[in-house]
């Protein structure tokens, strides 16, 4: 009975520890998805990326990533 708790705990921690690694996929090809992709991935890039497709500076605060602002999307996948 130990050893089969002690196996299920391990199996638990291991599933917790792969939790972290994620990998986003854009399902309609959108560039406003790429954008919200390339959010998560490097921060510093989101103002390069939306002015590459004509988007304001000022508009990303109203980008919508799944329905949700931006800083939620994002509070998301980062710690």
């Amino acid at each position: 009975m130990n050893k089969l708790l002690i196996v299920s705990a391990i199996c638990l921690a291991s599933n917790v520890a792969n939790a972290g690694e994620y990998r986003l996929v854009s399902t309609d090809n959108s560039a406003l998805s790429a954008l919200c992709i390339t959010a998560v991935e490097s921060p510093k890039a989101i103002s390069r990326s939306a002015r590459s497709i004509g988007m304001k500076a000022s508009e990303i605060t109203e980008l919508r990533c799944n329905g949700q602002t931006l800083p939620v999307f994002l509070s998301k996948f980062r710690e």
